[in-house]
C-alpha cells in the first residue's frame, strides 16, 4: 500500500469514528437516570419530552434525537460522503440543499436575536455559512454534472417543524452546528479525495482548530439560558424535525434520478 493510500485509509477511519457527531452532539452526556425511575422509551419522540431533572437542555437534545441521528448518519448518501466516494458534483448538489436549510435558519434566528437576548447569546456571526456554501458549491460544481436532483424543499419540513414556536429554530441550529464536529474529519477525507487545499470546504468545516472549543461553549451557553418547559419542548421538536428532514432530503436526492429515468 502506498503512503498516500495509507494516509487516505487513515482519514476514512478517522471520519468513520467522527460520524457519530456529523449531525449532532459529540460531547458525552452528563445526564443520569434518577434512582427508581422507569426505563426510558427507545422511541425518539417519547424521549423528546422526558422530564429528567438532572439533564441539561443540551443533554436532552442529544438523548431525544439519538435514533433520528443514527438514521441520518447511516444513510447511504451520508456514508458515501464519509468515505470520500461521492463525486464533487453530487456533493455540490447536497451542499445546495443544505444551503437552503442554513438560509432559512439564519434569517429567522437573526431576526429573533434582535429582540430576544437569549437568542442573541447563542446565535453569532460565526453561525452564518451562506458565503462558505457559495464558495464550496462554485468550486465543486465545475465540470461534470451531478446525478442528483432535489425533489423536496428543505423549507417545507423546516416550516412544519417550527411554525408553531419560533424557538424551534434553536433546535435546527443545534443540529447543524453540531455537525461541524464530524464535518471537520470528513472535510479532510474529501480534500484528500479531490486534491483540494486545506482552506476549502469551509461550509463543512467552518471553525477549524476551534471546533471542539466552540461546540463546548455552544452547549454551555444554551444551558445557561432560561427557557420554559414549553420553549424547551419546541427546541426539541425543532431538532427532531431537522434530523428527520435531512434524512428525507437525502432520500429525495438519491431517489430523484431513478424517478426521472
Amino acid at each position: 500500500m502506498t503512503e498516500r493510500a495509507s494516509a487516505a485509509s487513515a482519514e476514512v477511519v478517522s471520519a468513520a469514528q467522527a460520524i457519530a457527531s456529523i449531525f449532532g452532539d459529540a460531547a458525552p452526556s452528563s445526564a443520569t437516570a434518577a434512582p427508581g425511575s422507569a426505563p426510558a422509551s427507545r422511541c425518539p419522540f417519547a424521549q423528546m419530552f422526558t422530564r429528567a431533572s438532572t439533564a441539561s437542555l443540551a443533554d436532552r437534545l442529544k438523548a431525544s434525537t439519538k435514533e433520528l441521528h443514527h438514521a441520518a448518519e447511516h444513510h447511504p448518501l451520508q456514508q458515501s460522503i464519509v468515505r470520500g466516494t461521492i463525486t464533487r458534483a453530487d456533493y455540490a448538489a447536497f451542499a445546495r440543499a443544505m444551503r437552503q436549510v442554513h438560509a432559512a435558519m439564519e434569517s429567522v434566528l437573526g431576526t429573533l436575536a434582535a429582540s430576544d437576548v437569549r437568542i442573541g447569546a447563542i446565535f453569532h456571526t460565526r453561525h452564518h455559512r451562506l458565503a462558505a456554501f457559495d464558495r464550496d458549491i462554485a468550486l465543486l460544481d465545475a465540470g461534470a454534472g451531478s446525478t442528483l436532483a432535489l425533489e423536496v424543499r428543505p423549507t417545507e419540513w423546516l416550516g412544519q417543524g417550527t411554525h408553531n414556536h419560533p424557538l424551534a429554530w434553536l433546535g435546527v441550529l443545534y443540529v447543524v452546528e453540531g455537525s461541524s464536529n464530524g464535518g471537520q474529519a470528513i472535510a479532510r477525507v474529501l480534500r484528500r479525495a479531490w486534491s483540494l487545499d486545506d482552506d476549502t470546504l469551509a461550509s463543512l468545516d467552518p471553525h477549524g482548530a476551534a471546533t471542539r472549543e466552540l461546540w463546548g461553549g455552544f452547549r454551555t451557553t444554551l444551558d445557561a439560558q432560561s427557557f420554559s418547559s414549553e420553549e424547551q419542548d419546541a427546541i426539541l421538536r425543532g431538532a427532531a424535525a431537522t434530523f428527520a428532514g435531512i434524512t428525507q432530503l437525502m432520500d429525495s436526492l438519491v431517489a430523484a434520478p431513478a424517478a426521472k429515468s
